[in-house]
């Protein structure tokens, strides 16, 4: 009786972090612009790490839940957890990728603005 009340504690308890992870949203928006601003890109990051941790916690509780009422769709479910929080960090990764890319573009303007007025000086 106590597993069981303590799995079904578990499974209503990954609702909460599962909902506010649907609040904060997967900034999937700003993955797909070529151009993105800086402060997108930053915001995006925060907000995509805020994801991760709170659908990680959610689906890790659902699945503990899972698997002390039914242990074989409880390990499929971490499976399935493993493998979206994989997919997420790979999102992550993209977007940290773009905001160094969007990085060196703003540093090699810089350097050419200041090539230019040094040019002009002499």
């Amino acid at each position: 009786m106590a597993i069981s009340s303590t799995a079904v504690y578990l499974l209503i308890s990954a609702a909460i972090p599962i909902f506010y992870a649907e609040w904060v949203s997967w900034p999937s928006e700003i993955i797909k612009k070529s151009e993105p601003y800086y402060y997108e890109l930053q915001d995006a990051l925060n907000r995509s790490l805020k994801y991760i941790i709170a659908m990680g916690l959610g689906l890790s509780l659902f699945s503990l839940g899972m698997t002390l009422i039914v242990p074989l769709i409880g390990y499929l479910l971490w499976g399935a957890t493993g493998i979206t929080l994989m997919w997420l960090r790979h999102g992550r990764e993209q977007l940290k990728l773009k905001l160094q890319e969007l990085m060196m573009k703003e540093a090699i303007a810089k350097g050419v603005e200041i090539g230019m007025k040094k040019a002009k000086e002499t």
